[in-house]
């Protein structure tokens, strides 16, 4: 039988997918870019809206909070794929997380609080963030905690930029510190990288079939010193629900040089991805 057979070849300037037309050229600072240049993900109380339709009864911090012992029994580990793609089937549960780093915090003890927290660690980076709500003691910024909780569905909030992103929502009962917020920082600075330019476009052609479409772009290496890297893109759909994602790493770039990423979105069909986002990972050597 015949394989079927494509060719790579050089990136189309201006070859855009429609849905995606309005995110090419973006440009961000040190590692990390939006669509948008002025975009912040951090989710702000006032302008988060459920995805479900409004329910005057239901309540996200329950006056009678259940017994510790018993959530901690009960509470079980899920993928976060599964929470974000089955919320409904999910929705009410009690969850476990063994691990999350806190990367913001909002309120305090009076009125509780709110923490956006990834809770899937890799040999790079954290990933798959959540909205946790908390009415106990204040943790720090970059604290690495375990978690017992109910999940309340998914939330959407609206960043500053206007764009909207969806996460998971979960009632915590019970935080552990396993790690406080600089306990294995080192005196050694960190490596500096520029993102210089990334877009959306055709990254591989076929003969008998659709093109695949991902991001392209260049990162600088702005250090002294050699620097290895790992970028990261997370795929988003119009709701700001992460749909794919994929990754390409280089190692010992060199100071002043630059390196040209290309990821290609294998999660489906182009057209399902309004928007991208990237992270640059990066350590010496």
């Amino acid at each position: 039988m015949e394989k079927r057979q494509y060719k790579r070849r050089a990136i189309l300037t201006g070859v855009l997918a429609v849905s995606v037309s309005s995110i090419a050229g973006c440009i961000a600072d040190e590692g990390s870019t939006q669509r948008s240049a002025t975009e912040d993900n951090s989710p702000t109380p006032v302008e988060q809206t459920s995805t479900r339709a409004p329910d005057e009864n239901r309540n996200t911090q329950p006056t009678n909070e259940p017994d510790i012992a018993t959530v901690k029994r009960e509470a079980k580990e899920y993928p976060y794929r599964d929470l974000m793609r089955n919320s409904e089937q999910y929705e009410g549960r009690l969850v476990h997380f063994p691990e999350g780093k806190i990367t913001q915090v909002l309120g305090d003890e009076d009125r509780g609080f709110q923490f956006r927290v990834y809770v899937t660690p890799d040999d790079y980076i954290w990933d798959d963030d959540i909205l946790i709500r908390w009415s106990g003691e204040r943790f720090l910024e970059d604290d690495i905690v375990e978690m017992w909780g109910r999940f309340n569905g998914l939330i959407t909030y609206e960043t500053v930029a206007g764009s909207k992103r969806t996460i998971p929502d979960i009632t915590v009962y019970e935080i552990e510190l396993l790690e406080e917020a600089g306990a294995t920082e080192t005196p050694t600075p960190e490596p500096s990288v520029e993102i210089l330019d990334s877009k959306w476009t055709v990254v591989e052609e076929y003969d008998y079939s659709d093109d695949r479409y991902g991001v392209v772009g260049t990162v600088e290496n702005t250090s002294d010193r050699t620097v290895s890297m790992l970028v990261r893109v997370r795929f988003l759909d119009s709701t700001g629900a992460q749909i794919g994602d994929g990754m390409d790493i280089a190692m010992g770039v060199p100071p002043g040089e630059r390196f040209r990423f290309e990821i290609a979105y294998v999660g489906g069909k182009s057209e399902e991805v309004d928007s991208y986002d990237i992270d640059v990972e990066t350590r010496w050597g």
